[in-house]
């Protein structure tokens, strides 16, 4: 399965077709050979999966995919820790 992630588009260099992209702090170069933009994106969000940016998306679009992902993670960390839970009343033996 792959995944691409959304990440805010900070910084765009058209000359060498690279982005600088903010996953939640951690800012990552990516290539925009894929993707016919120019600065009018930034603040805009970016799909990248293995380094390229693969899609555009608004704003709006940007961040509501990350509350998607955001509800995810909190929906498997209450599974992981109701598992943990009922796995120490259980016991080893």
């Amino acid at each position: 399965m792959c995944l691409a992630i959304p990440g805010k588009i900070v910084k765009i260099d058209d000359i060498q077709k690279v982005a600088i992209v903010d996953f939640g702090g951690l800012k990552q170069e990516v290539r925009l050979d894929l993707v016919d933009i120019d600065k009018s994106y930034l603040g805009h969000y970016a799909l990248v999966h293995v380094g390229y940016v693969i899609q555009i998306m608004s704003p709006e679009q940007g961040e509501e995919t990350l509350g998607l992902f955001r509800e995810y993670a909190d929906a498997v960390e209450k599974d992981i820790m109701a598992e943990q839970l009922a796995f120490g009343k259980k016991g080893l033996g």
